[in-house]
Formats: C-alpha cells, structure tokens, sequence
C-alpha cells in the first residue's frame, strides 16, 4: 500500500466522499497544509477547489492517526504470514502471493 493509498483510505474513514487532488506526498503535518486542493464544489464542468481544509473534521493529527494504524495492520498481516510459511501452515506459492500483496 502506498502512501497515497493509506492517506485516501485515511480520509475516507474520517469522512466518506471527501474529494479532493493530492499534488505530490502527505507524509508531513507541511504536506498535508500546502500539497491537497480540496474540492468544495462545482461550477459548470470545473471543480471549485480550495488550498484550505474545509472539514474541521479531518485534521493532521487524526489522518496521522489512521495511517499509522494502516501500517500496522500491514505488519500484523506480513508477521503472520511469514510465521506461517516458517511453520509450513500455507505453501511457498500462497506465502508468495500474500507477501507480494503486503509489499504492494
């Protein structure tokens, strides 16, 4: 999962439909402030954006929050799959195919 990935899925927990263009990373408190236009609504075939966060509901600190939970679901999932491929519980092929996904 990228870390785009993980602030989209962020996001939609916090608030489902948000809309908004993403110009470059969000690992930062300064990338979440300058690098997203949120979408705040239409006119004609153009979306009217804005640099300000609209939504007092999504802050830094709570979409911080669940992308860090994201990371360690991932990790929780890639230590139990490479557990059991060390036990032989799953074979080669379905450790493989799981490992590739958790890697993504």
């Amino acid at each position: 999962m990228t870390n785009l990935e993980k602030f989209f899925t962020a996001l939609n927990t916090l608030r489902a439909n948000t809309e908004c263009t993403v110009n470059g990373d969000i690992l930062t408190e300064n990338n979440f402030n300058n690098n997203i236009e949120w979408n705040t609504g239409v006119d004609g075939e153009m979306a009217i954006t804005t640099k300000t966060n609209p939504h007092s509901e999504i802050t830094w600190t709570k979409v911080k929050a669940e992308m860090d939970k994201l990371w360690l679901i991932l990790v929780a999932v890639m230590e139990v799959v490479f557990v059991a491929n060390e036990n032989r519980i799953i074979n080669k092929e379905y450790f493989n195919i799981l490992w590739n996904c958790c890697n993504y």
